[in-house]
């Protein structure tokens, strides 16, 4: 006589449902990992669209910001860039061609210690910052 286990039926296995995950949730110490694995650029263009938790970190965490190399993004997102530094960006690349913009580099990263500016058509006077009043 056969065994009673010959005779079980086989039940075709479903495939189960990815599990979803709330990406929105990660703690804030994983969000500062994974956004410095990025360029600024990127993180100005995406990661601080995703929800209010992700903007909150790109917003208020100034070591996101201490090296910025921006490409050719125009200056908008340059000065948004240097704005989130809060005067501890260090490092600064970007393509453009305006003393204002410069004026506005040097004011707003007093611990800079590497400039490059490529297709930069600028005078050096304008790193001179007049005093603050």
């Amino acid at each position: 006589m056969p065994s009673s286990s010959a005779h079980r039926h086989h039940k075709k296995l479903r495939p189960s449902a990815p599990a979803t995950r709330d990406w929105t949730t990660l703690p804030r110490d994983v969000l500062l990992t994974v956004f410095l694995k990025l360029e600024p650029r990127e993180i100005l263009r995406g990661a601080d669209h995703v929800c209010e938790a992700w903007r909150h970190v790109t917003l208020r965490e100034p070591v996101l910001w201490r090296h910025i190399d921006m490409g050719r993004a125009d200056l908008s997102q340059c000065c948004a860039a240097m704005r989130r530094g809060a005067g501890q960006c260090e490092s600064f690349a970007a393509c453009w061609d305006s003393n204002a913009s410069l004026r506005f580099l040097v004011k707003g990263a007093p611990s800079l210690k590497s400039l490059h500016l490529c297709d930069a058509n600028t005078s050096f006077a304008a790193l001179q910052v007049p005093p603050e009043a």
